[in-house]
C-alpha cells in the first residue's frame, strides 16, 4: 500500500496485488491487517482487475479501522488488481 496526504483529513491510496492461477469471486477477504491510517467509517475504493493492459474485471476494496478488505469477481487466470482512491482520514 501507498499512500500521500492531500489535504488535512484525505490521503490518496494505491494498493496492487497479483495472483497467479485462477481465483474464486472474493466476498469479503482480509488482505491488509495494520493499516497505518487512522480511518473513522468504513470507506470503499474502485478496483480493477488487470490482465497485461487490459481491464477483465472490478471490485472495491473496504478499509475498515485497521483493516483492508477485497471484494470482486472470480477471473480462470493470472489477474493483478489495483485500487485507487481517495479516503478520509481523522
Amino acid at each position: 500500500m501507498k499512500y500521500r496526504h492531500i489535504s488535512h483529513n484525505q490521503v490518496y491510496v494505491t494498493l496492487q496485488n497479483t495472483n497467479t492461477g485462477a481465483t474464486e469471486a472474493i466476498p469479503n477477504n482480509l488482505i491488509m491487517a495494520g493499516v497505518p491510517l487512522r480511518i473513522l467509517f468504513a470507506q470503499y475504493i474502485p478496483v480493477k482487475m488487470v490482465v497485461g493492459n487490459s481491464i477483465v474485471g472490478y471490485g472495491s476494496i473496504m478499509f475498515s479501522g485497521k483493516g483492508a478488505y477485497l471484494q470482486s469477481v472470480a477471473y480462470g487466470n493470472s489477474v493483478s488488481w489495483i485500487g485507487y482512491g481517495v479516503v478520509t482520514v481523522e
